[in-house]
């Protein structure tokens, strides 16, 4: 049995692809007593499109997250994760399990991030994820690359947006000084 009545993390962090996620995760994971998952695979997979089929609810997702708390060897320890970036497609959804968790959104110009993107694809641009993907953003299976990747990175936009306990953001042309403000002050 899974206790999920206090499940928190210290914070968790959501980006755009290529922004600079990992430095700040890996910046996190330097800080003392604290432990960094980096896009923990039970996560991606938990609500990965592919997997739309089944059945995957917001008490099922806390369980999954309780998982990740449970092996703190004490109360003074923080945990953090990095989640993929197509997961922000989904932070209304950790919003909801996680109250009360901070929330971090690293960010970079979206046509930098295109151009990195086309360089250096993501996984969310392989099959069979961007086959399920296309039919989220109504695109048919012919579309470009460039007019998929442009779909999905303002969905994820859209996503940080629209939520309604906003992110702390942090950018990438300030990367290292936001990340030591944010979590000097976490």
């Amino acid at each position: 049995r899974i206790d999920t009545r206090k499940v928190g993390f210290d914070a968790i962090i959501f980006h755009l692809p290529r922004s600079g996620s990992t430095a700040v995760a890996k910046a996190a994971a330097k800080l003392d007593n604290t432990r960094c998952f980096f896009e923990p695979r039970a996560l991606n997979d938990f609500l990965s499109p592919q997997y739309a089929t089944y059945n995957t609810n917001n008490e099922h997702l806390k369980k999954l997250l309780a998982l990740f708390l449970g092996g703190q060897l004490n109360k003074t320890t923080r945990t953090v994760i990095k989640l993929s970036s197509w997961s922000t497609l989904h932070i209304s959804r950790y919003r909801h399990v996680l109250k009360t968790t901070p929330f971090f959104f690293v960010c970079r110009d979206p046509v930098q991030v295109l151009v990195q993107i086309l360089e250096r694809p993501t996984g969310w641009m392989e099959k069979p994820v961007r086959k399920a993907l296309q039919r989220e953003v109504m695109l048919d299976g012919n579309s470009q690359v460039l007019q998929y990747t442009a779909a999905i990175l303002k969905l994820f936009i859209k996503e940080v947006l629209t939520l309604e306990w906003k992110p702390t953001i942090i950018e990438h042309k300030t990367l290292r000084e936001d990340t030591l403000k944010t979590f000097r002050t976490e």
